[in-house]
């Protein structure tokens, strides 16, 4: 009998020093997780336009499917391409983590056994309960208050908007909406509130960027706002 299906799915640009720690550890987890008797699993990389060696590392180190955009669409556009592809694959749920190394990949089990005792539809990583020793950059900060404050607006209670650790199941994926090329976190929780579904979230902990830096500044939230108003 044929096992469901995870797919996961990691957006890159420019993680050239950080992305073969990823990769391996992607492996050694499908290896290692007990979900592997449950669940078959798969992974899409998508290289938005890298200027350095992301794709050829990845290729030379992983037989995962890799997907390399020639330009720079920004993470919006990577994230809706990988959803796209990986409901192509019919999955259970699709799990959308970072490539810059900062999340632990074995933390895919705390979704997965969250999602087994709730059923919710989109489950959100949340940082601030686990990971003491993450310090977050003051404009990520900023932007995390923001939309945390403008969540409830659409009566969501989430405490880490702005994490990029996620999972959304078969419901989620069969009509989602993602515009632009920034705040697609923030999207998917909204697009789910007005389609009824149920989100929630989970601990993780998250580690400081060793290398590479974030895209948040602080024309972030101004930015997205547009995006958000398109959506409802």
């Amino acid at each position: 009998m044929r096992k469901d299906l995870i797919v996961i799915c990691v957006p890159l640009f420019n993680e050239a020093d950080n992305i073969l720690q990823v990769v391996n550890d992607i492996d050694s987890y499908i290896e290692n997780t007990i979900f592997a008797k449950i669940y078959d699993f798969d992974v899409i990389f998508y290289d938005d336009g890298s200027t350095d060696n992301t794709s050829e590392i990845i290729k030379k180190n992983s037989s995962h499917k890799l997907i390399s955009s020639p330009t720079n669409n920004g993470l919006g556009h990577a994230i809706d391409h990988l959803f796209s592809e990986a409901n192509k694959l019919n999955p259970k749920g699709v799990i959308k983590l970072d490539g810059d190394n900062q999340m632990n990949v074995s933390e895919i089990d705390n979704f997965l056994n969250h999602e087994k005792n709730t059923k919710l539809d989109v489950i959100y990583g949340n940082r601030f309960k686990s990971s003491k020793k993450y310090k977050m950059p003051i404009f990520r900060k900023i932007g995390s208050i923001f939309f945390r404050y403008l969540l409830k607006v659409y009566s969501l209670k989430i405490n880490d908007p702005t994490n990029g650790f996620i999972y959304v199941n078969k419901r989620y994926l069969e009509d989602y909406k993602i515009f632009g090329s920034y705040n697609a976190a923030q999207q998917i929780l909204i697009d789910a509130r007005l389609r009824n579904l149920y989100v929630g979230e989970v601990e993780v902990t998250l580690l400081q960027r060793s290398t590479g830096r974030s895209f948040i500044g602080i024309k972030y939230p101004l930015i997205v706002i547009s995006n958000i108003l398109i959506l409802t």
